[in-house]
């Protein structure tokens, strides 16, 4: 399977897709605590609304409750268990000139101080990640979603 490229900080990471199943269980276990707080910052969007100004209103409204529902739904050891489900060495290698030689390293966990300067350069692989494999099927969903709605 192809793997996608990222430069973050001082790294570069090769990130390969999860296979459908493995999609499919990680989707189990993140809609439990992440989509009911993302369908709160999604509520709104896509609505026909005759008063614009009125649904831009609703709409940061819903947004901000739902960044709040999220941020107390994700503790210290919900962000690193999603972490450590995401990162996994057979689909994440990295490349640091400073650390491997400019050879492919398997990301693993004894190894994230070497690859990550700081938190926010881990935040955004987890991001990146996410995207990867679930920015598809999202579309697809709220595009279905939203064509029912109007």
């Amino acid at each position: 399977m192809e793997r996608e490229e990222i430069q973050i900080g001082n790294t570069t990471f090769f990130v390969q897709k999860f296979s459908a199943m493995r999609q499919l269980e990680i989707f189990g276990d993140l809609q439990k605590t992440l989509l009911p707080s993302f369908g709160k910052l999604l509520n709104g969007f896509g609505k026909n609304k005759e008063d614009d100004e009125k649904a831009a209103e609703e709409s940061e409204k819903a947004f901000l409750d739902g960044l709040k529902s999220l941020s107390s739904q994700l503790d210290g050891k919900s962000l690193i268990a999603l972490a450590n489900q995401l990162i996994l060495p057979d689909y994440v290698a990295f490349v640091r000139d400073d650390f491997n030689n400019g050879n492919d390293s398997k990301l693993s966990k004894d190894k994230f101080d070497y690859a990550f300067d700081e938190m926010g350069d881990l935040v955004e692989l987890v991001i990146f990640i996410l995207k990867l494999n679930f920015s598809s099927f999202f579309t697809k969903y709220l595009t279905r979603l939203g064509s029912v709605r109007e």
